[in-house]
């Protein structure tokens, strides 16, 4: 019988076109079904309050991701003598500084400049400082980033070697003051190469 059904013409044409009374297949009922329920307990758990709103959601993560930063950044060794020295020599070396501003240019231009006069970023030649100006205060942020100011954390994306350098070049444009993003933060307390 369903065969007959099939086959049967309706009765009405379009500009002599007649259509058969073709059934819609049962898998496409059911999928058009199954979604209709799904929206329908969607809207009723997001849009009634059962469920977290957006604002909500990017807290958790933005929480998540802050507690892997505060992770990281206390797995970073810069607060040791050893750290320190090594990265005032890597400022005094001209060959890592030339390395630092090449790395600079290809990471860190698009957010401060290719000069460090800031763009998104902070001013980095004017020698004021929002987390600190010290070449250990500078390596941290590098490392662990700023995640409330968008940037991210540095360390696994760059070498410990290139994150050096970077830092090496920052303290050759430290105080040269080229004219750029307005000074943000505290005047840096430069003592660094007194530790040698």
């Amino acid at each position: 019988m369903d065969e007959e059904i099939k086959d049967k013409p309706l009765e009405h044409s379009y500009d002599g076109i007649q259509e058969y009374d073709n059934p819609l297949p049962p898998w496409w009922k059911n999928l058009f079904w199954a979604t209709l329920i799904f929206s329908i307990g969607y809207c009723a758990y997001y849009l009634t309050g059962w469920g977290p709103t957006v604002p909500e959601s990017l807290e958790v993560e933005l929480a998540k991701v802050q507690t892997e930063q505060d992770a990281l950044a206390k797995m970073v060794p810069v607060e040791t003598e050893d750290s320190s020295i090594k990265l005032v020599k890597a400022s005094l070396d001209p060959m890592r500084v030339e390395a630092g501003k090449q790395a600079f240019a290809a990471k860190c231009a698009a957010c401060h400049s290719a000069g460090g006069e800031g763009l998104i970023g902070p001013n980095l030649t004017d020698g004021y400082w929002i987390h600190g100006g010290s070449l250990e205060e500078i390596y941290k942020v590098i490392v662990s980033g700023v995640l409330d100011k968008g940037m991210i954390a540095w360390k696994g994306v760059m070498s410990d070697d290139d994150i050096v350098s970077v830092v090496a070049y920052i303290r050759s444009i430290q105080d040269t003051n080229k004219p750029g993003k307005a000074p943000q933060g505290e005047p840096a307390k430069a003592t660094d190469l007194e530790k040698l």
